[in-house]
């Protein structure tokens, strides 16, 4: 089965995974169109999520190494997936794969620091497109003006939307770059300020 969802809070993220293992569906991996579940015996599983990016295979495969002998199996993750998925295993597992609250939220500051360069792009773009004419300010502040139908906006029902969904696909296009640019700059932002906001409450 697979599942869509996104998920800023890790810890968050590890419950609802317990969740589902209670419905009867064990985490299986995860990527970009979502995550992939196996269906298992129902039962409580619990799961832990770091984020640890390795130069060699031999560094991860320590770290993992050191995972299990605490109680704790690799479920999903690669030497530079970032993401890593762990499901306690055993009769003892340790409590948590966490030492302390600062390991925890340094989870956070890694995830900021890989994804910054994603924030550095999106602003450049953003002033590129502003100084290079690229962004139609007036535009902006009202969109209808990028509809060139004349008397668009003064029809009504039928006419109206056959005109506004004929027109739009040329509107997107026209305006694809410095929307693109704007929505990536608000998306990097906002999720640098999540981040923060995470670790500190994590720390």
């Amino acid at each position: 089965m697979r599942k869509l969802a996104s998920f800023y809070d890790l810890d968050k993220e590890a419950a609802w995974l317990g969740r589902l293992a209670e419905e009867g569906w064990a985490f299986r991996s995860r990527g970009l169109l979502g995550y992939d579940f196996d269906k298992a015996d129902a039962g409580r599983r619990v799961y832990r999520i770091d984020y640890r990016v390795f130069r060699t295979l031999a560094d991860f495969d320590d770290y993992v190494l050191l995972f299990h002998d605490a109680g704790w199996r690799h479920v999903w993750g690669s030497k530079s997936s970032g993401f890593q998925y762990f499901e306690a295993v055993g009769d003892d597992p340790a409590d948590d794969i966490f030492s302390d609250t600062a390991s925890r939220a340094s989870r956070y500051r890694a995830i900021a620091l890989h994804t910054l360069p994603l924030l550095a792009g999106s602003l450049c773009l953003a002033v590129s497109a502003a100084f290079n004419g690229g962004v139609d300010l007036a535009a902006m502040a009202d969109p209808r003006s990028l509809y060139f139908t004349p008397g668009l906006w003064e029809r009504a029902g039928i006419p109206f939307v056959a005109g506004f969904l004929l027109e739009t696909p040329f509107v997107l296009m026209r305006s694809f770059w410095w929307v693109l640019a704007f929505a990536c700059l608000g998306i990097s932002a906002f999720s640098q300020i999540m981040l923060f906001k995470l670790s500190r409450k994590a720390g």
